[in-house]
């Protein structure tokens, strides 16, 4: 607390809210500003009522960084909400000699009706990724099918053509064979060459 007669150093103000995000979400906010008086007599005297004034401010504050961004990168951007509303009091605070050191924002309440929508969303975004897999392992089962059943057939027509090769060499051996009874059998001399 900070107070004109005997003014602490410190200081750790709770500060409670009812904001619109840029979407026109009501919230209610929870937080907790933390501050260090470095000049006592401008802190005393440079403002009336000066914890009063800080909160007010940073209510102020608050509300006009809230109101910049959509409900859900109000919990994603907890962080920087946090700095840019210390950066905020730091500037305006300065003048009455007062230090704003920390602020957290403890808890962001919505209304209801906005909580179970926001339920409903996360439970359509889980089926809608359980979906996806699941076609996904459908298209690779059909994926696998389909190059198996590819394979086999290149291997039978393969096996085919080989099939086709060695009864064509068969019957073309029968011939040579024949072919060359018939010269022997006339007493010649024949020259085959060695690759044959």
């Amino acid at each position: 607390m900070i107070m004109n007669s005997n003014c602490q150093i410190r200081s750790q103000i709770d500060i409670f809210i009812y904001c619109k995000a840029f979407n026109n979400v009501v919230l209610q906010l929870n937080g907790v500003l933390f501050l260090k008086v470095k000049n006592p007599y401008l802190a005393s005297y440079g403002v009336s009522e000066a914890e009063f004034a800080i909160t007010q401010l940073a209510q102020t504050i608050m509300r006009s960084e809230i109101g910049k961004i959509i409900l859900d990168n109000v919990f994603k951007e907890r962080e920087a909400l946090n700095f840019q509303i210390v950066q905020a009091l730091g500037k305006a605070s300065e003048p009455w000699g007062i230090e704003c050191l920390r602020y957290e924002i403890r808890d962001v309440q919505v209304p209801q009706k906005i909580k179970e929508a926001m339920q409903m969303q996360v439970e359509a975004e889980r089926k809608k990724r359980a979906s996806i897999l699941e076609s996904e392992g459908q298209r690779e089962a059909a994926i696998n099918r389909a190059e198996g059943l590819k394979r086999s057939q290149v291997l039978e027509s393969e096996g085919h053509q080989i099939q086709i090769v060695n009864k064509a060499s068969g019957k073309c051996s029968v011939f040579v064979i024949t072919v060359f009874h018939k010269y022997l059998s006339e007493k010649r001399t024949l020259l085959i060459p060695s690759h044959i």
